[in-house]
C-alpha cells in the first residue's frame, strides 16, 4: 500500500511539474540527493549498531576534509599485518558500522582496513550525497592512507569505487587498486534515476532537469557512469557478488558488469537479498579470499 507521504509528494510534483517543470526538477534532484535519517530504522538495527560500537572504538578515527564538509574515516589494524591495506565503503543509508562483518574478515586475513562514512552518513557532515561528493570522499581516504590493494563497496558504494578507480571525474585522479570487489552494486546511475522518477511519477521534462543538474555537477552525462563501459577500459581484477533475489538492485546489474571482460568474476549469493548480504560470514570469507588472491 502506498504511504500517505508518498501520495502527497506525488501530488505535489504532479502540480509543480505541470506549472514549473524546471523548479520541480531542481526540487526532485535535491530530494534525490537528500540522505536518510541516521537513526536506526528498526529496533534490531539499533541493537546491531550498539553491539558494533565497542568494535568501532578499536579503530583509529580521523575526520578528512573534502569539498563542502568532512568525512569520518576509520583505520582498523590487524593483529598480524600482511602489509596490504583495503578500503571498505558502505551503501546508501548505511555506515561503516554496518560493514563490520566484511571488515573483520579482512582483518583476520591480515589486511589493514580503512573505511569511510560517506557524506551525509554516519559521523560525516551534511545531509547531501551525490556522485562527486562520494568520489571526493574516496579520494580523501586514498590521499591519507592509500594506495589501497583492494577496494570493496556495497550497493552505491560499489558503483562509486568503480567511478573513482576509472577517473571518470576529471577533477579527481584515478584511484585504481589492484582489485575491486562490489557487493549488490548498481550497474547504471541512469537506472537508479529512472526508478526514482517512476516512484514519484515525474514528468519527462522534470527528469530532463534532473539530468541537466547531474551534468552541471559531474560535467558528464549519466551514461558515462555505466559500470560495464568503465570496466571495459579498466582491466582491474574484479569480483562481483550479488544475490539473484535482490529486490533493490536487480541481478542483471551484476551480469552487465561481468560482461565487461574476463577480468570480472561473477559470484551469485542466492537468498541473501540486498542488505543481509553484507552481514553474511560466507560472503565475508569470499571477500577476504579474493582480496588475498586465493579466489580466482
Amino acid at each position: 500500500m502506498t504511504s500517505f507521504a508518498l501520495q502527497v509528494t506525488r501530488f505535489g510534483f504532479a502540480v509543480l511539474g505541470r506549472l514549473a517543470p524546471g523548479r520541480a526538477g531542481k526540487l526532485a534532484f535535491w530530494l534525490f540527493c537528500r540522505t536518510p535519517s541516521r537513526r536506526p530504522k528498526t529496533k534490531a538495527h539499533a541493537k546491531t549498531l550498539a553491539r558494533a560500537e565497542q568494535e568501532m572504538r578499536t579503530a583509529q578515527y580521523l575526520d578528512l576534509c573534502i569539498h563542502k564538509g568532512t568525512v569520518a574515516c576509520y583505520r582498523f589494524i590487524p593483529e598480524n599485518p600482511n602489509g596490504k591495506t583495503s578500503l571498505v565503503v558502505h551503501g546508501w543509508g548505511s555506515r561503516t558500522a554496518d560493514m563490520l562483518v566484511i571488515i573483520k574478515g579482512l582483518l583476520q586475513a591480515g589486511d589493514t582496513v580503512v573505511s569511510v562514512d560517506l557524506p551525509g552518513h554516519g559521523k560525516s557532515s551534511g545531509r547531501t550525497l551525490d556522485i562527486a561528493r562520494a568520489i571526493g570522499a574516496i579520494d580523501a581516504a586514498w590521499r591519507q592512507y592509500g594506495p589501497f590493494h583492494t577496494m570493496i563497496g556495497h550497493s552505491f558504494g560499489g558503483a562509486v569505487l568503480i567511478g573513482a578507480a576509472s577517473g571518470v571525474l576529471a577533477c579527481y585522479p584515478q584511484r585504481r587498486p589492484e582489485r575491486i570487489i562490489t557487493i549488490a552494486a548498481p550497474h547504471s546511475f541512469a537506472d537508479v534515476i529512472s526508478g526514482f522518477c517512476q516512484m514519484l511519477r515525474l514528468r519527462p521534462k522534470v527528469r530532463n532537469k534532473i539530468e541537466t543538474q547531474i551534468m552541471e555537477i559531474a560535467c558528464q552525462p549519466m551514461t558515462a557512469f555505466e559500470s560495464k563501459g568503465l570496466l571495459e577500459t579498466m582491466p582491474v581484477t574484479m569480483l562481483v557478488i550479488h544475490a539473484p533475489d535482490d529486490k533493490e538492485v536487480p541481478f542483471y546489474s551484476a551480469e552487465m558488469m561481468a560482461a565487461a571482460g574476463r577480468h570480472v568474476k561473477l559470484c551469485p549469493a542466492s537468498g541473501l537479498g540486498h542488505r543481509r548480504i553484507i552481514f553474511n560470514t560466507g560472503v565475508a570469507t569470499q571477500v577476504a579470499a579474493f582480496a588475498s588472491g586465493k579466489l580466482l
